[in-house]
């Protein structure tokens, strides 16, 4: 069973990104905005910065070959 915890979420500043039952060394993480944009994509890490996305819903992305995973955050401005 995976299970997939991102907080804060609302966040204007950085998510953390928590995965049990998964070895996300072979993870990629991806972050879409709502065109369909990839406005970050690289290899897994535990934090994302968001600090230069402006406030909006956003789907992070985790996959790799065989899985792809999708969660929905939304980012707010912090002014």
């Amino acid at each position: 069973n995976i299970s997939i915890n991102i907080y804060p979420n609302p966040s204007a500043e950085h998510i953390t990104i928590s995965v049990d039952g998964l070895n996300l060394e072979e993870y990629s993480v991806r972050l879409v905005n709502a065109t369909g944009m990839n406005v970050y994509a690289g290899h897994f890490k535990d934090q994302l910065d968001l600090t230069s996305l402006p406030a909006g819903i956003y789907s992070l992305v985790l996959e790799n070959a065989e899985v792809v995973m999708i969660k929905q955050i939304v980012v707010h401005y912090s002014g």
